[in-house]
């Protein structure tokens, strides 16, 4: 699994990991949210569905820059 962090003012984003699944269910499971994503976006949103989700995104190794994937991670502080 990378570990790169990519690290700016406002926020930090990395790697999604296995611990944040509940996370992504809770915020991919609002209708609010899922109003906004593609056809293919499951609704309801499971907790499998962010299981499946991470581990396939673990496993991929991007070959270019639009293939990252990150978790935005709202509640760490950012160093100044």
């Amino acid at each position: 699994m990378r570990d790169d962090v990519l690290q700016g003012r406002l926020c930090r984003l990395r790697p999604y990991r296995a611990a944040d699944a509940a996370a992504l269910h809770a915020v991919a499971n609002d209708p609010r949210v899922t109003r906004w994503m593609t056809a293919r976006f499951p609704y309801p949103y499971t907790r499998e569905d962010a299981d499946e989700w991470i581990a396939s995104v673990a496993l991929h190794e991007p070959t270019r820059h639009d293939e990252l994937v990150y978790a935005r991670l709202a509640r760490d502080p950012v160093p100044r």
